[in-house]
């Protein structure tokens, strides 16, 4: 064969591969673009799945809500109408404490010798376990636990005590309220406030979410509200709707007038307890920093309190400090204490009024707690760094608030260390304490009694309750 002829045959050979190279690349690049179109669908496909997922979701839930709602109707409807007896439910706040602690504990030795049956609802498995552990009369934390027995007893129960909102806010716990709509309720609340509270707290109305809109319906009408004294009655009428009013004081602060009874030290910091009640003995002073939660800013603004320079100015003095925060903000005690190792906290949705019954000064800004605390007659300081950023952006205040600070106020680190040796002088000194006349007034004006007989009195209320048609 000739050179000419390789030649020829190399060049066809050549264009014959060049031919097969672009048809497998044409080839290859359809086969890409299916596979982009395959990859779309698929993924279409997806969205799909998870729309039509989501769609299916939401109807259930639709579904859910409207059987929910014939479920409530049904449950309010046979509450209203079924037989009632002499059967007292004592509702639960979100810890065992405060006023519904204190009633329950002692009503629950009265009913026992009255022929009265009383129960402790709660949706806590904590305060279940410790009221079980104590072998006092509780229903099932989980309704879904409840027998035929426990919905006649709720649906039987006459009268409902509370010291908290009481309302199914965002579909929780509507059955157990829906069963207790036809009984009495006697509404104790849980703090007189400095803070705007129920009815008080008005806002336009685009601005409520469920949730806020829910707990001012929550505001009554109720048949019995507790207060604290008789001349409080048109403060508290325009925070709630009640048909009755009982000036009878707290079943939460008879504890400072008496000895600590075994019940009462359920759902307490006994470790804090044991060190005050020893420092005490030892007449060592017991300060407890005591503020309030910030709407706006929960848990966040104690990092500019500076109170770790208070915490580590009364461990140089041979005071005891401890900081009770507002239950609202006790998960941030773990990492406060991480922070600031000279700190020491109650711990987290405990009983503190055991605690104030051993606390020599009280420091606090705009807490109920302070009110209370007037029945110790023991010295106070109003710490407010933050004043005018909490009344411009957390809730308002009550007019007239400052009249119920009956203590120093300050609002720098500086003058709080000042004011708190000057109160630790005023135990030492009770005829120099220039504030003892100012919490006599406002412990008049707050509280017809100062006897720590507030439970006993409850009594009465409920039990002429019981006796009403």
């Amino acid at each position: 064969m000739t050179s000419d002829e390789d030649d020829k045959k190399n060049a066809d050979c050549s264009g014959r591969v060049s031919a097969l190279e672009k048809s497998l690349a044409l080839i290859m690049s359809h086969l890409g673009q299916q596979n982009q179109v395959l990859d779309q669908t698929v993924k279409r496909l997806d969205k799909l799945e998870r729309a039509t997922g989501l769609i299916a979701e939401a109807a259930m839930k639709s579904a859910d809500n409207e059987n929910a709602a014939h479920v409530w109707e049904g449950f309010s409807n046979a509450s209203k109408i079924f037989p009632k007896n002499r059967t007292v439910i004592f509702w639960g706040r979100d810890y065992f404490g405060d006023n519904i602690k204190y009633a329950y504990l002692d009503f629950y030795e009265y009913a026992e010798k009255n022929d009265i049956e009383c129960f402790f609802v709660t949706y806590q498995e904590q305060q279940y376990q410790q009221l079980k552990a104590a072998g006092l009369p509780c229903l099932p934390r989980k309704v879904e636990d409840w027998t035929a027995q426990d919905t006649k007893t709720v649906l039987g129960a006459k009268v409902l005590v509370l010291c908290n909102v009481f309302y199914p806010v965002e579909g929780k716990d509507f059955i157990q309220y829906a069963l207790t709509r036809g009984a009495k309720t006697i509404q104790m609340w849980h703090g007189v406030p400095l803070k705007e509270i129920g009815l008080e707290c008005m806002r336009p109305p685009t601005t409520y979410g469920p949730r806020n809109a829910e707990v001012l319906g929550a505001s009554g009408v109720f048949d019995v509200f507790v207060g604290g004294s008789m001349a409080a009655q048109a403060d508290w009428a325009g925070r709630f709707s009640f048909d009755e009013y009982a000036a009878i004081g707290y079943p939460r602060t008879d504890v400072f007038f008496r000895e600590l009874a075994q019940n009462d030290l359920i759902n307490v910091d006994v470790n804090a307890l044991g060190v005050l009640k020893d420092a005490n003995q030892n007449k060592r002073p017991v300060i407890v920093y005591a503020p309030t939660f910030r709407d706006h800013k929960m848990g966040a603004w104690i990092e500019n309190s500076k109170i770790e320079v208070l915490a580590k100015h009364c461990k140089s003095q041979g005071y005891v400090f401890y900081v009770n925060l507002h239950p609202f903000e006790q998960e941030i005690n773990a990492q406060l204490q991480k922070h600031y190792p000279c700190i020491e906290c109650i711990s987290a949705h405990t009983d503190i009024y055991p605690i104030l019954k051993y606390t020599d000064v009280l420091v606090t800004d705009y807490s109920s707690l302070a009110v209370d605390f007037l029945l110790r007659d023991k010295p106070m300081v109003f710490y407010t760094p933050d004043h005018d950023e909490y009344v411009d952006k957390a809730r308002g205040l009550i007019p007239g608030y400052e009249q119920y600070m009956a203590g120093e106020r300050v609002c720098d680190i500086d003058a709080l260390i000042k004011a708190v040796d000057g109160a630790v002088g005023f135990l030492q000194a009770p005829d120099a304490d220039i504030y003892a006349a100012a919490r006599e007034a406002v412990r008049q004006k707050t509280f017809d009694h100062n006897d720590g007989l507030a439970a006993q009195r409850l009594r009465g209320v409920i039990a002429k309750a019981l006796d009403k048609d």
